[in-house]
Order: C-alpha cells, then sequence, then structure tokens
C-alpha cells in the first residue's frame, strides 16, 4: 500500500515516492523517507547558483585550454606572425576550431546548468557567464600581448556592439545545450518514483 502526503493541493496529494513494503520489519516509515516526499516537492537548484557555478567553471576551462594553450600551440607550429588567408592561413584554420571550441564550451555550461535545475533558461544564463568569465580572463592576459587593447573613443561603440552580440550567441548556445540537460535532469529523478509506481501496478 502506498503512502499520501498532505502535502499537495486539496483533492490532489502528493504521492510518495515509497510504498510500505519497501519497510522492513522493525522499521519505521521515516527511517527511508527522504527530506522530499513527491518527486514534484523535490526542488531544483537556484537559477542563479547553478548558472554562476557552470559559468566560471566552464569560461575558465575555456580560457586555459582555448585561450592560452591552443594560442601557444598555433604560435609553436605556425610562427608568431598574424593570421591570414595568404601570410598564414594554417594559423587561420587553428583560430576558428578555437571558434567553435567556444560554441562548444558555451553549450557544454548550458547542458551542465540545466541538467542541476532541470530547467533550460539555466542553461542561457551559463552560456552567457562563461562567455563574461571567458571575457573578462582574456582581457588581462593573452600570448602575444598584454591583453585586449584598450578601446578608443571612435571604436567603443563598435566593440560594445560586438560584444552584445557574442554575448546573444553565446545565450542562444547555452540555451541549446540547457535544454536536453534539463531532459536528462528529469530522467534521473524517474528511478525514485520506480517504487511508487510499481507499488500502484500491484495493487
Amino acid at each position: 500500500m502506498e503512502r499520501e502526503t498532505g502535502l499537495g493541493s486539496p483533492g490532489r496529494p502528493h504521492r510518495a515516492l515509497y510504498s510500505e513494503e519497501m519497510i522492513l520489519p522493525g522499521m519505521k516509515a521515516d527511517a527511508i523517507e527522504p527530506p522530499w516526499r513527491s518527486l514534484e516537492e523535490l526542488p531544483p537548484m537556484s537559477h542563479l547558483e547553478s548558472a554562476a557555478k557552470w559559468g566560471a567553471l566552464v569560461g575558465a576551462g575555456t580560457y586555459l585550454t582555448v585561450g592560452i594553450l591552443l594560442a601557444l600551440l598555433g604560435n609553436l607550429l605556425f610562427g608568431p606572425t598574424a593570421a591570414g588567408l595568404t601570410s598564414n592561413p594554417n594559423k587561420l584554420a587553428l583560430g576558428c576550431l578555437g571558434i567553435f571550441a567556444l560554441l562548444f564550451a558555451f553549450s557544454t555550461a548550458g547542458f551542465f546548468a540545466g541538467r542541476e535545475t532541470r530547467r533550460p533558461s539555466a542553461g542561457t544564463l551559463a552560456g552567457m557567464g562563461a562567455f563574461i568569465v571567458y571575457a573578462l580572463l582574456s582581457a588581462i592576459y593573452l600570448p602575444g600581448g598584454e591583453g585586449a587593447p584598450a578601446a578608443t573613443s571612435g571604436g567603443f561603440l563598435a566593440q560594445a556592439i560586438a560584444a552584445l552580440i557574442v554575448l546573444g550567441i553565446a545565450a542562444l548556445m547555452g540555451w541549446l545545450g540547457g535544454r536536453p540537460g534539463a531532459q536528462r535532469g528529469q530522467k534521473r529523478l524517474a528511478p525514485l518514483a520506480a517504487p511508487a509506481v510499481e507499488a500502484q501496478e500491484r495493487r
């Protein structure tokens, strides 16, 4: 027989995630009862907390791999000259690979945040956070320079518009990663409800 809690709305009590058949002789029901009594009651992690965590982790990791290691590898293999179609096409191809790696990183941050919170919107925030962390670290130092050059009065508006466009792309990639992440998070909770479902089928 399944136990029901009074935590639900009137006329629709929450179904517990365990049944009385799971209780061993001499064991109290409270010994196996989780702090959350139903699947609906299990609270997801805070949007901002999860997005900040995965945005910072993925952004810092992306800076170390793409901003530092990939740039050093390009200088080592193809020389310190600037990338170009005629001057250094191999280094230009490596730079394109870095762009795809950035997009994948934004999507990865969204996936983990969406899986943790079970909501795709957290993935959007995580993708934006990953870009912000990567951009701030890149402004401090990049191989071959002291960081991002200071913006002049004429080029500040163009740089701000470009940053907003990239921020929007990061948000989109984070959302695209957050959707399957949220679905995966819901599937991870499915085994918790299996005992109650099996007990209902045996009734």
